[in-house]
């Protein structure tokens, strides 16, 4: 929208040099039309009027090395990232004065194998920070709108932020456990949908220990937004499973997670899982605090075991690969476990209820 406002020259996507390698013969195609793209290598790159950076959590880090090269004294700073820790990480590197926090919602877009797919194109909510110049938010603002691009500017951009993370943790994790989409997980009174909104409940109780007044309105909004896109669509952890790619489940979860422990809030329903998964093969690696089926002496010497166990509703089968630290009573720390989630079928073939 912007190349189309602006002109082709407008816009360059930036990429370190060795991604740039890995792709620069990749075929593009959004909702079936080839897409040209002016990409540049990060070597080759210079300052911008404007960077939107609208990569994975899991490669902000890098990303902020490729920022380096394009990132000037008067540049301004959009991150789209999930979650509420990047814009954080951002300032640390480059300042709050240019940069603005914000998230995208709406958005049913699928990327798999070079094809972006969607229906719905979503909108950019964004506002500023403590430190943030009130001129940047300007600036940017008159972008998006000369552009025709759907935004809103926040006056409390942390509820908003906070809201987007409670839908994260309760669609991303569902669908991508689940092998769901957001018509399975919406679909009226499913375990899909008891999953999402449950695991969706954790993080409004989280948010409120963090002082931000997430309410039930918020998180039936939230219901009434995956509600509306494209049922056959699916979030990014989902198509992360099937790509076999590093998930954001260390940004949804793990904020989660660390926060509750602070505030002493239990997160059972919580689909934690570790920083490092891949997925590979339905196999997932799941952490809670604690697991009470568990206190076995296979468990506590440390012996592989093979149980089954349900989470959710789903039969799932694990293996005990590495015990807690022996502690009496029931109650055992920090076990890992290896879970071989069922291959998800396509809902018309599973069998009816």
């Amino acid at each position: 929208m912007i190349a189309r406002a602006l002109g082709n020259d407008a816009v360059e996507y930036v990429m370190d040099d060795a991604r740039f390698e890995r792709h620069a013969n990749d075929a593009l195609t959004v909702n079936g039309e080839p897409c040209e793209l002016t990409s540049v290598r990060a070597s080759e790159a210079t300052p911008a009027d404007l960077v939107i950076l609208t990569v994975k959590t899991t490669g902000l880090d890098q990303a902020l090395k490729t920022m380096e090269h394009v990132v000037g004294p008067n540049t301004l700073i959009a991150s789209l990232c999930n979650g509420i820790t990047s814009e954080q990480k951002i300032a640390e590197r480059f300042g709050w004065e240019h940069t603005v926090l914000g998230i995208c919602q709406g958005m049913d877009a699928v990327f798999l194998n070079g094809a972006l797919t969607f229906t719905n194109t979503g909108e950019i909510r964004f506002g500023a920070a403590a430190g943030t110049d009130p001129a940047t938010i300007t600036a940017i603002d008159e972008l998006y709108t000369r552009c025709g691009i759907a935004h809103t500017v926040e006056h409390d951009i942390a509820h908003r932020m906070w809201a987007k993370l409670m839908l994260n943790d309760g669609i991303n994790q569902t669908c991508m456990a689940y092998g769901g989409t957001y018509g399975s997980a919406t679909e009226p009174g499913s375990e899909q949908r008891r999953c999402f909104v449950s695991a969706m409940r954790e993080t409004l109780a989280v948010a409120n220990a963090e002082g931000v007044e997430l309410t039930e309105a918020d998180l039936t909004q939230m219901v009434h937004l995956i509600e509306g896109i494209d049922p056959a669509g699916m979030p990014s952890m989902a198509q992360d499973r099937i790509a076999q790619r590093k998930t954001e489940v260390e940004e949804f979860a793990g904020t989660i997670c660390r926060l509750a422990a602070k505030h002493d809030i239990q997160a059972a329903k919580r689909l934690a899982l570790p920083e490092d998964s891949r997925n590979r093969k339905q196999l997932v690696v799941l952490r809670h605090t604690a697991f009470n089926s568990l206190n076995s002496k296979a468990a506590a010497r440390g012996t592989p075991s093979r149980r089954l166990f349900f989470i959710f509703g789903q039969k799932i089968s694990f293996t005990t690969v590495r015990a807690a630290t022996p502690t009496p009573g029931p109650h055992r720390r920090d076990k890992e476990l290896h879970l071989h989630f069922p291959a998800a079928r396509p809902r018309s073939a599973r069998r009816p209820r």
